[in-house]
C-alpha cells in the first residue's frame, strides 16, 4: 500500500514538474515573441518615418530649385 501511494505521489509529482516546464516554456516563447513583434514595429515605424523625411526633403528641395527658377 505505501508503494503504491509512493508511486503515484511520484507521478503526481512528475506531472507537476511538467507542467511547471511547460508553463516556464510557454512564457518564455511569449517573451520572445513579444520582443519579435516589438522589433518589427519598431522597424515598420522606422521606415514610416524615413519616409516622411524623404518625402519633406524632396519637397523642399524642390521649392528652393523652384525660387532658383523664378530668380
Amino acid at each position: 500500500m505505501e508503494e503504491e501511494y509512493k508511486q503515484v505521489e511520484y507521478e503526481r509529482m512528475e506531472e507537476e514538474c511538467k507542467q511547471v516546464e511547460y508553463e516556464r516554456m510557454e512564457v518564455e516563447y511569449k517573451q520572445v515573441e513579444y520582443e519579435r513583434i516589438e522589433e518589427e514595429y519598431k522597424q515598420v515605424e522606422y521606415e514610416q518615418i524615413e519616409e516622411e523625411y524623404k518625402q519633406v526633403e524632396y519637397e523642399r528641395i524642390e521649392e528652393e530649385y523652384k525660387q532658383m527658377e523664378h530668380e
